[in-house]
């Protein structure tokens, strides 16, 4: 082989092994990135003692968790916004939260789900703030009993189902009734008390029915 030929292939070769030296790295971040803002999109959390939450009128909680963009991270961020409904009826079994301190408390002190009857434990139905038609935060009108998104006028009712057009005298420009969360009474077992626990995820928007946005 000519000498020439054989330093261009050994520059070729000497290039290739310095971008793959300096690309590699930069997509496994990026990657590493991606796949760490998706671990994020759930969380669950306790948000607010059930002896705070009125029968009957939706109140609002926040949700906060550790956001991260690209370098910057936050913890305990507000991340999105949930309306809860306490409402009188029957509820599951009630179990005990599991504590991070759980050793630290004596076992005698400890509730058990035969502490709480569920005949003692309202239903409560969590959704999600935001409006599935283009994600702005909904408003509680307590005149109406609706929630109402203040954007483009997406109305639902105190149950998260959609008010028809008729109703509304308008076309209802959501596409869905607001979503719902997975929600559950919970006992602290430092405390004793009883917290209402969502499970709380993002959903796609401009869908007709519940995606969970990844």
């Amino acid at each position: 082989m000519h000498r020439r030929s054989v330093l261009k292939l050994t520059s070729a070769a000497l290039g290739a092994a310095c971008a793959a030296a300096i690309g590699i790295p930069g997509v496994n971040y990026v990657v590493a990135t991606v796949r760490r803002n998706r671990s994020k999109a759930e969380t669950v959390q306790s948000v607010i003692r059930l002896k705070d939450l009125p029968v009957g009128r939706p109140v609002a909680v926040a949700i906060r968790a550790r956001a991260q963009d690209a370098w910057t991270v936050a913890p305990q961020q507000v991340v999105g916004h949930v309306w809860l409904l306490r409402r009188p009826g029957k509820s599951p079994a009630v179990g005990p939260k599991e504590a991070d301190s759980k050793a630290a408390v004596s076992p005698a002190k400890v509730p058990t789900a035969g502490d709480v009857p569920p005949e003692d434990v309202d239903i409560v139905e969590a959704f999600s703030a935001t409006c599935p038609h283009l994600g702005c935060n909904v408003v509680y009108q307590q005149d109406k009993q609706q929630f109402l998104c203040p954007c483009h006028g997406g109305a639902f009712d105190r149950h998260g189902r959609m008010v028809t057009g008729t109703a509304l005298g308008h076309e209802n420009p959501a596409p869905r009734g607001l979503d719902k969360l997975a929600c559950s009474v919970v006992l602290d077992a430092i405390s004793g008390e009883k917290w209402v626990e969502v499970r709380y995820q993002r959903f796609q928007q401009g869908a007709t029915r519940q995606i969970v946005e990844e």
